[in-house]
């Protein structure tokens, strides 16, 4: 648990834009890990446990609410309706296997998922669009509830010795990637501000050929690599 912080003002804006913010996040995890083997094969398995907290109230309020409008900053925090922040716990499996099909040839296989805590200004930002000395409007927030990114990713792979000083390797790739971070912006004759939300989403897919070569004094490795 640490104490963050968060200002910023842009001062060449015609308007004057200020970020403040201050909190104090949670975030532990436990990771567990079994190696087992069957005959040739040979499996690790384990799992990892996230928890975290944004250790901050979040705000409550409806798309256009007025509390975007309102240019008193007082009656605007009078008026201000928060509840604690949800806490998440996410489990995240990891699997390899590796298994010999023949003394010179083996297959493997890995899985995984893994997590990423949010940046902090996505989850903290409130940033003011002042006219005068106590008098502004919110333009942009972040969101105390966002999850924690996701990534989930697969690889598979086959590797042969064809002599003693060359290798051949030969594997494909996945990885894909949810609860990115995008804005949502809500306009109106009367407001217009963006929104932190979990809505990005990303697919990555590669495969590579590769050759390893040992001599008594050289080493030579080159690779191809298909998106």
């Amino acid at each position: 648990s640490n104490s963050v912080f968060g200002e910023n003002i842009d001062f060449e804006s015609p308007y004057r834009l200020i970020e403040k913010w201050q909190a104090s996040p949670q975030q532990s995890a436990a990771y567990f890990q079994g190696k087992f083997s069957f005959n040739e094969m040979i499996m690790n398995l384990g799992a990892r446990i996230d928890n975290f907290s944004a250790g901050r109230n979040s705000n409550i309020f409806t798309e256009f609410d007025s509390f975007f409008s309102q240019q008193n900053n007082e009656d605007r925090e009078d008026g201000l309706v928060t509840v604690k922040a949800k806490k998440q716990i996410d489990l995240s499996p990891r699997i390899g296997i590796s298994f010999p099909i023949t003394e010179l040839t083996k297959f493997y296989f890995n899985y995984g998922h893994f997590r990423q805590m949010p940046q902090a200004q996505y989850l903290y930002q409130m940033q003011e669009k002042s006219f005068m000395i106590g008098r502004s409007s919110i333009s942009a927030m972040g969101n105390p509830n966002l999850p924690m990114q996701r990534t989930i990713a697969y690889e598979i792979g086959l590797e042969r010795i064809f002599t003693t000083d060359y290798l051949f390797q030969f594997s494909g790739y996945s990885r894909s990637v949810d609860n990115q971070i995008s804005f949502k912006s809500y306009v109106s004759d009367e407001m217009i501000y963006t929104l932190a939300v979990p809505n990005n989403y990303n697919d990555i897919i590669t495969y590579n050929i590769k050759g390893t070569w040992h001599g008594k004094k050289r080493f030579f490795a080159p690779s191809l690599l298909f998106p």
